[in-house]
């Protein structure tokens, strides 16, 4: 039966089993906004934040509600805020062996998420949360996204080892009861519409592991992994639970 505690088992023991039957939700008031309300964006920086994890079902939706904890308690986990246009349209982190086993960015609309391996061991990743507002819309925007995107990452960082996701409906994309678009079968960036957000852990391997989640149609989108055209998997340390 759906529950945080079946959340947990599935995250430890299945991976692709709880990003397919569950939906991560960003508490966007307590963890990207300060103060009362929904208009002071803090436009943070990268930081470990402790968080409680919630689950509730909402309109037949398996939703794990993840906000900023309160009182000191909660999990630790790794947390990439965005950025809009004005504060430079990009935030951005390197992930590695240090620190918390968990990484979420903030709830993706629009925008666009990038990872970079350094090597093929994936031990080593920068990623790349860039504003959707930069740039504007159609092909255009896009090409300036590019640009950003390639003055942020490592130099000399391959293309073979760098992953997109991004989130937003448009021309040719797909809507919400579509199926996940991608540019290609061997392209190595992937789109789908409405609002989502991207998980990722550091297995028992210390290799990266990200899924790309469509919160509003409720389905787990592992990005691909590299080489082998097969989804990312890999179960977490035993000793590495919510």
């Amino acid at each position: 039966m759906p529950s945080l505690a079946d959340f947990r088992e599935k995250l430890k023991d299945d991976t692709d089993a709880a990003m397919t039957q569950y939906s991560i939700l960003i508490d966007a008031p307590s963890l990207d906004y300060t103060g009362v309300g929904t208009e002071n964006v803090a436009f943070d920086e990268f930081k470990q934040v402790k968080v409680v994890f919630e689950y509730k079902l909402e309109t037949g939706k398996h939703i794990i509600s993840m906000r900023a904890a309160s009182n000191g308690d909660g999990r630790k986990i790794w947390y990439l805020p965005w950025k809009n246009d004005a504060f430079g349209a990009v935030a951005k982190a390197t992930l590695d062996g240090k620190g918390p086993r968990y990484f979420v960015t903030s709830q993706l609309d629009g925008c666009r998420f990038t990872i970079q391996y350094h090597d093929t061991d994936r031990k080593t990743a920068t990623v790349l949360h860039l504003a959707g507002d930069h740039g504007g819309p159609g092909k255009l925007g896009s090409e300036k996204r590019d640009v950003l995107e390639t003055q942020n990452l490592p130099n000399g960082s391959k293309p073979t080892l760098k992953r997109r996701f991004s989130i937003g409906f448009g021309p040719g994309k797909n809507s919400a009861s579509g199926a996940a678009y991608k540019l290609s079968r061997s392209s190595t960036s992937y789109y789908d519409g409405g609002m989502g957000t991207v998980f990722g852990y550091r297995n028992k391997a210390d290799a990266w592991v990200f899924y790309g989640l469509d919160i509003e149609r409720n389905q787990g989108k592992g990005l691909i992994n590299l080489g082998t055209g097969n989804k990312v998997t890999g179960s977490l340390n035993a000793n590495s639970q919510l």
